[in-house]
């Protein structure tokens, strides 16, 4: 035997590679084509997530734009019906304004024609007193006894030349 460092044993090398053909040999029979199964449905599973994550991907942003669609709908909505309200309360306004001011004149009016028709009650009354009072004076005046058919003459002449005066 040399002693050299490294040797090469032919007999270990012919046993390892007969064993390494039948380890080869028997993994081809019972386990390669399971193997190669699993790797083809492993590859299947991840070849589908990617197609589904691809298709959430383009689903999400479709969702994105209705989304973003539908929100600026709303918002031209939202302003079209705030446009709609201050319009309506500044009409509601005028027209509450403009009935103040109709039932205000209405008001003024009629305290208008309710003061002529004191007032012209007023002057009638003041006349009917001013000729009673006139009668009795003229009365004393002539120191006789006017009858009543007279008085009321003289009353009303009294009344005319009164109203002509004013």
């Amino acid at each position: 035997m040399e002693n050299n460092i490294v040797a090469i044993h032919w007999d270990v090398v012919f046993w390892t590679i007969v064993n390494f053909a039948i380890f080869f040999w028997l993994l081809y029979r019972l386990g390669w084509k399971s193997i190669l199964d699993m790797m083809h449905q492993r590859q299947e599973a991840i070849s589908k997530s990617l197609t589904d994550a691809e298709n959430a991907r383009e689903e999400s942003v479709r969702l994105l734009d209705e989304y973003r669609s539908k929100l600026s709908g709303a918002n031209a909505q939202a302003e079209e019906m705030l446009s709609k309200a201050r319009e309506r309360a500044e009409q509601l306004e005028q027209e509450l304004t403009e009935k103040a001011r109709r039932e205000a004149d209405e008001i003024v009016r009629q305290a208008r024609e309710s003061i002529e028709r004191e007032r012209n009650e007023a002057i009638a009354s003041l006349r009917n007193e001013v000729a009673d009072l006139a009668l009795l004076v003229a009365g004393k005046v002539l120191e006789r006894e006017v009858n009543d058919p007279d008085q009321q003459r003289l009353a009303q002449e009294f009344v005319e030349k009164v109203g002509d005066l004013r």
